[in-house]
C-alpha cells in the first residue's frame, strides 16, 4: 500500500461507476461505500449476465451482485475489473459479525477495511466507526479476528484523537495486530468537512509507525500539486481521495503527472487497468498528465466531460438511476439545484447528462463554461491557502463541543 492513490470509501458516492472513473484516471485502489455488517451478512452473492437496459457496451455485465435476501435490494455491484483493486469496508462493532460479513465478498475483493472513522450518529449509537477509538481492545480484537479468519489483507480507516500523542498510542495498538494499512483522516470526530484538516499530524505519525505499516494520508487533498508538496513535508506517500475526487475524477490523473515528475521511480505515468477499462466501455485511452508551469487547471478535465464518461458507464453496468443521479448533482456545483428535483423521466444520458432545467441560458453559457473549468481548482486554492497559513502544530478547538455532547 505503499505509493498508492485511493478513492475513499463515499456513501452513495463511491459506487461502481465512481470507482471505475477513479481507476480509468489512476487511482490504483478503490474502496467501496462502507457496508454494516448485519446487512452484508444478509446478502446472497449472483452474477449477473446480461443487460437489457444498455446498448452502448457489452451486453455481458461482468459484474458480480450482492443482493440481500431481506429487501431484495442491491448490497454492493462489483465489476471484474476492479476486482484486484478494490477494498471492501464494513461497519462493525462485533468481531464475530465482522468475519461473518467479510466471508460474503472475500474471495471477489482484494481486501476488507474496518471503519473506525465514521463519525455519524447512525454509527457511534451501534459502538462503530468513530465509536471504536474510544475503545482500542475492541478495535483490536475486531482487527485480529479478521486477520485470523479471512484470507485477504484487513487495514483501518481511522479519524485523528485529540493530540498527536493520543494519535500515535492509538495507531502503535492497531500496528501491532498486523493490519497491512492504516488510512488517516485527519480530523477529529467533532470535526466536519468545513473544518480544515491537520496535516501537521502526519509527520509524527510517519516517524512513529514502523514502516511496515503503510500510512495512508486523507483530509483536505484536492490540489494536484500538494501531493508530492505532502510527501516531502511528511514522508506518507499513499494518499486518499473523497471530495477532490467527487468533484472531478480526474484528479487522480494530475496527481499521478505531478508525482510522477517528482518521483518517476515510484508513480509510473501509466497504470494497465487505465487502459483495460477504456477498452472495455469504448472509451478513449487517458493520456498521462505532464505538468506545465502555465498550466492553470493543473492537469484536471472538463466536469462536463467527467460527467458524460460517468453516465455511460453506469448505463453500461445497468446501475441503479437513483444513485447515478445523486453522484452527478455533486459532481456539477454551478447548477445549484437539489439532486432530488430530477425525476426519473428526465432523460440523462452520456451525450446529454444535465436533466433540461440544468442547461445555460445563451447569456449564461460562457459564464457556467469557465465556472466547469475552474470550480475544483477554485476550491482547492482556497483550501491550500488556508492549509499553508498554518505553522507550527495546530490543536483542534473543542471549546463549547465537548460541553454539548455530556
Amino acid at each position: 500500500m505503499n505509493n498508492k492513490l485511493v478513492l475513499a470509501p463515499m456513501v452513495r458516492v463511491g459506487t461502481l461507476p465512481m470507482r471505475l472513473m477513479a481507476l480509468r484516471y489512476g487511482a490504483d485502489i478503490v474502496y467501496s461505500p462502507e457496508i454494516v455488517d448485519k446487512r452484508l451478512i444478509t446478502c446472497i452473492r449472483g452474477a449477473v449476465v446480461v443487460n437489457l437496459t444498455c446498448k452502448c457496451c457489452l451486453d455481458d455485465l461482468g459484474t458480480i451482485d450482492f443482493i440481500s435476501q431481506v429487501d431484495n435490494s442491491l448490497c454492493l455491484r462489483i465489476h471484474s475489473l476492479e476486482k484486484s483493486s478494490l477494498i471492501v469496508q464494513i461497519g462493525t462493532a462485533d468481531p464475530e459479525l465482522a468475519v461473518r460479513a467479510a466471508k460474503v465478498v472475500a474471495g471477489d475483493v482484494a481486501g476488507i477495511d474496518v471503519n473506525c472513522g465514521c463519525p455519524k450518529r447512525f454509527s457511534l449509537q451501534g459502538g462503530m466507526g468513530a465509536a471504536l477509538l474510544s475503545d482500542p481492545k475492541k478495535l483490536c480484537r475486531i482487527v485480529n479476528n479478521l486477520i485470523e479468519n479471512i484470507n485477504v489483507p484487513i487495514s483501518v480507516k481511522v479519524r485523528i484523537l485529540n493530540t498527536t500523542k493520543e494519535t500515535i498510542e492509538l495507531l502503535k495498538e492497531v500496528a501491532n495486530t498486523g493490519v497491512k494499512a492504516i488510512a488517516v483522516h485527519c480530523r477529529t470526530k467533532y470535526e466536519t468537512p468545513t473544518d480544515s484538516g491537520h496535516w501537521d499530524y502526519f509527520p509524527p505519525i510517519v516517524e512513529a509507525i514502523p514502516a511496515i505499516i503503510p500510512i495512508i494520508a486523507n483530509g483536505d487533498i484536492f490540489s494536484p500539486p500538494d501531493f508530492p508538496e505532502l510527501l516531502r513535508d511528511s514522508g506518507i506517500s499513499s494518499f486518499m481521495l473523497a471530495r477532490g475526487a467527487q468533484w472531478n475524477p480526474s484528479i487522480f490523473l494530475a496527481a499521478r503527472g505531478y508525482l510522477n515528475a517528482a518521483y518517476p521511480e515510484r508513480y509510473p505515468a501509466e497504470i494497465q487497468i487505465s487502459k483495460q477499462i477504456s477498452e472495455y466501455f469504448n472509451l478513449p485511452n487517458v493520456t498521462p498528465y505532464i505538468p506545465l508551469n502555465d498550466d492553470q487547471t493543473n492537469g484536471m478535465l472538463p466536469i462536463k466531460q467527467m460527467m458524460q464518461e460517468y453516465v455511460k458507464i453506469a448505463r453500461a453496468t445497468d446501475f441503479p438511476y437513483q444513485n447515478s443521479k445523486y453522484t452527478l448533482m455533486q459532481m456539477f456545483p454551478p447548477c445549484g439545484f437539489n439532486h432530488k428535483k430530477l425525476k426519473r423521466d428526465e432523460t440523462v444520458t452520456e451525450e446529454k447528462p444535465f436533466p433540461n432545467f440544468c442547461q445555460p441560458s445563451d447569456d449564461r453559457a460562457s459564464e457556467i463554461e469557465n465556472m466547469e473549468k475552474s470550480i475544483c481548482n477554485s476550491k482547492a486554492n482556497h483550501i491550500s491557502k488556508m492549509l499553508r497559513k498554518r505553522k507550527g502544530n495546530s490543536k483542534p478547538d473543542y471549546s463549547g463541543v465537548l460541553d454539548k455532547e455530556k
